[in-house]
């Protein structure tokens, strides 16, 4: 695979973690506003729940690593 394929790859990962994580914190919102919560203290909590799992999931979540094949095309170059 040449490398501008392997950066694309890369790059599409990404995105689709962003757009996952991004969902995530979307859906969230949206079931508090439809439970209907008004205190502060749940926004607070929903907020944390809203943000903490796609922060651990963003650190966590790598890069698929190099095949064996990718690693033989580059140490050919």
């Amino acid at each position: 695979m040449a490398a501008a394929q392997v950066q694309t790859r890369l790059m599409q990962s990404e995105y689709t973690k962003a757009a996952l994580l991004g969902l995530w914190v979307i859906a969230v919102y949206v079931a508090a506003v439809a439970s209907d919560v008004s205190s502060v203290s749940h926004w607070i909590g929903l907020a944390s729940l809203a943000i903490v799992p796609p922060v651990l999931a963003r650190r966590f979540w790598s890069a698929p690593p190099e095949t064996m094949s990718e690693s033989i095309q580059e140490a050919v170059r």
